[in-house]
């Protein structure tokens, strides 16, 4: 959860005998390089991309052990600073975004999928979830009330924070804790595309639109894709991606739209000349993608996505078909989507049972170690929400914390399961000490880098 800041309406009290411990960081293992690791690391990337515009499923080349993958995201992408692990085996849920930063207009996230990824199954589970949904906006001091989700991200750009606030904001709203954030930038899927060379797709019947909305400004206009097989260009890929309103069928019309275009990528990236244009393709990558995922997870992850086939694969929306949610307007006149909560909580309980999570039951305090008032508070209610058992925050020994902390009590073993998720949520630190059977299993010190709450 990438989340935000702290909690002083408690006094302050001693510190608690760990200042000065040592501290002992997760690292990765280290693992040998794999065969074909270009066609894997190319595959994998564009897997990802395609998650986050929203395909229903995928297909890929099983390979027998993905985590061999690992050194090569390291090795062609580099590495992040303060990146926080991932060990390959966890299962993990990801929110992944599409944005369409116009130039008249702050940034809003058009798209937003959960993608939980489950490596011991091969299971894929994606949740689509409306734009429009009508959400409360977290705040330790209620300053926002209820915006429609997409407006989670520009709510947090004026602290540089747009896709961690909107994580925060979907893990408050649906009671769901999230690994890590992917962002496409939809002007950088064209690039990728271009770099690719142009997808090769054969349109089962023609996509006409009169109001397809303008990349800049909030005009629209006309598309009209005919029906053939034919090259696209990365505009006209990223239009047939996105395009659901020339379908009768709209959301599952667009799925089978996105099948067909990750089948055409796929037979381009295996083509013999996509070894020509990596280098072109990775640079149009790293430019399309934000996210703190950590660049040797890429490859490993994309293998995985694209090994689960058939019933390994569900793909579940919150709309007005299933009952989750009725159109509806907001006092201000806004066109919204108002949720039926318990309908909706049954279906992320349902395809996001955390069973590791469940069994643990460790203990979380989670302390104020920054400026603002109220937000340990805050963050305590969300992780409660999300399924972690807490206790009652307080202030830690000092509010000049940087960075967030998960501490793990070694005093109150069996809950490495519960630090690694609370550590990839947070971005946090991690640090082992001996605080004494009396304290909580883990601890979560909220540092100046926590997301930055109005």
């Amino acid at each position: 959860m990438a989340l935000e800041r702290s909690d002083r309406a408690l006094p302050n009290r001693a510190p608690t005998g760990h200042d000065g411990a040592a501290e002992t960081t997760i690292v990765m293992p280290a693992v040998r390089r794999r065969r074909r690791w270009l066609r894997a690391l190319v595959m994998a990337l564009v897997l990802l991309l395609l998650a986050v515009v929203g395909v229903g499923s995928v297909g890929l080349a099983a390979y027998d052990d993905p985590p061999l993958l690992a050194p090569l995201g390291s090795m062609l992408l580099g590495t992040q600073p303060a990146t926080v692990p991932w060990n390959g085996t966890d299962p993990l849920n990801i929110l992944v975004m599409g944005i369409d930063q116009r130039t008249t207009e702050q940034t809003h996230s058009d798209s937003m999928i959960v993608l939980r990824v489950v490596p011991s199954t091969h299971h894929v589970t994606m949740l689509s979830i409306p734009r429009d949904l009508w959400v409360s906006i977290p705040s330790p001091t209620n300053a926002y009330g209820y915006y429609k989700l997409n407006a989670a991200y520009a709510l947090g750009q004026p602290y540089g924070q747009g896709p961690q606030f909107a994580q925060l904001v979907v893990e408050s709203a649906l009671g769901l804790p999230l690994n890590y954030y992917a962002v496409l930038k939809f002007s950088g899927f064209k690039s990728v595309v271009d770099a690719m060379g142009g997808v090769s797709v054969c349109v089962p019947r023609e996509l006409y639109d009169p109001t397809y909305p303008n990349d800049v400004g909030y005009g629209w206009h006309a598309i009209d894709i005919k029906a053939g097989c034919q090259k696209m260009d990365g505009t006209t890929a990223l239009v047939y991606a996105r395009e659901r309103h020339a379908d009768a069928e709209q959301d599952l019309g667009r799925i089978q739209q996105q099948q067909v275009l990750l089948a055409g990528m796929e037979k381009q990236v295996l083509s013999p000349g996509t070894v020509l244009r990596a280098p072109a393709i990775l640079s149009a990558m790293d430019r399309a993608v934000l996210t703190n995922l950590p660049r040797n997870a890429l490859p490993e992850l994309g293998v995985l996505l694209g090994r689960a086939r058939g019933k390994q694969t569900q793909h579940a929306y919150i709309n007005a078909d299933g009952g989750y949610v009725t159109d509806t307007t907001a006092t201000d006149g806004q066109n919204i989507l108002a949720g039926n909560w318990p309908r909706i909580s049954a279906l992320v309980a349902r395809l996001f049972a955390d069973p590791q999570l469940r069994a643990e039951r460790a203990t979380v305090q989670v302390r104020n170690g920054q400026h603002t008032p109220g937000l340990a508070a805050l963050y305590t209610t969300i992780l409660q929400g999300a399924g972690f058992t807490t206790v009652a925050p307080r202030n830690a020994d000092r509010d000049t914390y940087t960075r967030n902390l998960v501490i793990v009590n070694q005093d109150l073993p069996g809950a490495d399961y519960t630090a690694r998720k609370l550590t990839q949520m947070l971005q946090a630190d991690v640090s082992y000490r001996h605080l004494g059977p009396d304290h909580a299993r883990i601890v979560v010190i909220l540092g100046a880098d926590a997301v930055e709450g109005a």
